[in-house]
């Protein structure tokens, strides 16, 4: 065109230089923007496959997650179950000898009847736990639920010297009765575990309970050989157990989480005597607190 109009060679030259250069810097943004295009969706490609990942892992993280909440669970279920289970067996054991009078029968039976109640309680309890239902408070007799605790322990303290020291009257806290029942049930167990291979005349657990200004305190004290100093930081840690293969590690945590879910708190120290003493706090109702001197 320029040289059909006439323009000198010089300005030809120029303008086709100028062309040149456009074209060659619109050549190189195109492939630029092309590379930056290509860079983001590799990004994108590489962020889409970070999440799949993470929620791969995710996945993986709550079904260990899962299989670790059935397995301690099963533990606590088998290590709940197991108290009045032993009580059931001990009935029918007493019940196959047939030196037993029948008033004795009669007794025998509804002992074990009572065992069979307990473990189906316990198992509908389960069944609640997986429903996610709550949990209501209660007002409970304490003497009640030492005597409860006592009566499902028995067959594990047939051969233990148990003494009570209850305060007279009335005691009263506001709580789950079942769990303060549990909690005592499994201090007693494990107080005549440690009695196991002590001397006979060791061979005993003090159940106390009292009120102490805004609370009410019950104790369970026993003869045994006592909680070593490097022990007791570990005594309520889950899995954590000085048993062996006949603990599972799982009572005493439990125990610590029904009292502390109840608004209370337990703690653990040496008994004047040597042995074991568990001292369970729980605040006293409105109406207990009045009545103390």
């Amino acid at each position: 065109m320029n040289v059909q109009a006439g323009v000198r060679p010089g300005v030809t030259v120029e303008w086709t230089a100028i062309s040149v250069a456009v074209v060659a810097l619109g050549y190189l943004g195109v492939m630029g923007n092309r590379r930056l295009l290509q860079d983001q969706l590799r990004l994108e490609r590489d962020g889409v496959q970070a999440e799949r990942d993470l929620a791969e892992s995710d996945r993986r993280r709550a079904r260990a997650e899962r299989l670790a909440s059935v397995g301690q669970l099963a533990a606590g279920v088998s290590h709940e179950i197991n108290n009045p289970l032993s009580y059931v067996k001990s009935s029918l054991n007493c019940l196959r000898d047939g030196t037993l009078l029948e008033a004795e029968k009669r007794e025998i039976i509804e002992e074990a009847l009572y065992g069979v109640d307990r473990i189906a309680q316990i198992t509908s309890e389960l069944r609640a736990f997986g429903r996610d239902l709550p949990e209501e408070a209660e007002d409970c007799l304490m003497d009640e639920v030492v005597e409860e605790s006592l009566r499902i322990a028995a067959s594990r303290l047939a051969s233990t010297q148990v003494t009570r020291q209850l305060e007279p009257g009335p005691i009263r806290v506001r709580a789950v009765r079942r769990w303060l029942v549990q909690s005592m049930v499994n201090l007693l167990v494990n107080a005549a575990d440690a009695l196991e291979e002590v001397a006979p005349e060791r061979r005993w657990i003090r159940v106390e309970f009292r009120r102490s200004g805004p609370e009410v305190w019950v104790v369970v004290e026993d003869g045994g050989p006592g909680i070593p100093d490097d022990v007791a930081p570990r005594l309520f840690e889950a899995f954590f157990t000085t048993k062996g293969e006949k603990g599972t590690g799982l009572g005493l945590a439990l125990t610590r989480d029904q009292v502390e879910r109840s608004g209370g708190r337990i703690e653990v120290e040496r008994a004047p005597a040597g042995g074991a003493r568990f001292v369970i706090r729980l605040p006293a109702m409105a109406a207990t607190v009045a009545a103390s001197p």
